[in-house]
C-alpha cells in the first residue's frame, strides 16, 4: 500500500485510542480489504496504540495467508465472522494461524454450534470475541454462549443495526 493509505488507518486508530484513553479498547477491522504486505507496515506502524487485534486480515479459509500475517505481526488476528460450520475453524485452530476467533451465532448454526466452537477454541487456548449483529434475540443467543466461555474476551455488536428489534423488547 501507498504510505498516504497506511498513515490514514495509523491516524484513525490513533484517533479512536485518544478517544477512548488508555483503560478503552481498540480494534482493527481489516475487512478482508487489506493486502497482506500492507498489513503487515500498518500493523507495525500500530503497536504504539495498543490494539486489541485486528479483526479480518485475510479473505475467510486462506490459511496459508493467515500463517504468513501471524508470522510478520504481533498484534493479535482475529477472525470467525464469517465462517459458517465449525470445520471451518478447524483449520484455524490447527495451524496456530489466529488469536482469536469470532463466531456469529446467526451463521455458524446456533447456540449449540458456537458453544461447540468455543470449546474447540478452549482446547486451543484460543479465547472467543462472539460477533452478533442480527437482532436483540441474535444478541441474546451470543450472550448466553459467551457467558459459558471461560476464554471471553469481548463480545462485538452494533447498537444501532439492533434498534430496529427493540420494539419487540417492551
Amino acid at each position: 500500500g501507498r504510505p498516504v493509505e497506511i498513515q490514514r488507518m495509523v491516524d484513525a486508530i490513533k484517533a479512536a485510542r485518544e478517544r477512548v484513553g488508555p483503560d478503552g479498547t481498540v480494534m482493527f477491522d481489516a475487512h478482508c480489504a487489506v493486502p497482506p504486505a500492507t498489513l503487515i507496515q500498518l500493523a507495525a506502524a500500530l503497536k504504539a496504540y495498543e490494539v486489541l487485534f485486528i479483526e479480518e486480515p485475510a479473505v475467510p479459509g486462506n490459511i496459508e495467508v493467515f500463517k504468513r500475517l501471524k508470522q510478520a505481526i504481533d498484534i493479535p488476528l482475529a477472525t470467525g465472522e464469517r465462517d459458517r460450520t465449525i470445520w471451518e475453524f478447524v483449520p484455524y485452530l490447527h495451524e496456530r494461524a489466529v488469536d482469536v476467533l469470532q463466531p456469529d451465532v446467526a451463521h455458524c448454526g446456533g447456540i449449540t454450534a458456537m458453544k461447540k466452537i468455543a470449546v474447540l477454541a478452549e482446547a486451543y487456548q484460543v479465547p472467543l470475541a462472539p460477533h452478533c449483529t442480527t437482532s436483540p434475540l441474535g444478541a441474546t443467543a451470543s450472550l448466553s454462549v459467551g457467558a459459558s466461555v471461560p476464554l471471553l474476551l469481548i463480545h462485538e455488536t452494533a447498537p444501532g443495526a439492533l434498534q430496529w428489534g427493540e420494539q419487540f423488547m417492551n
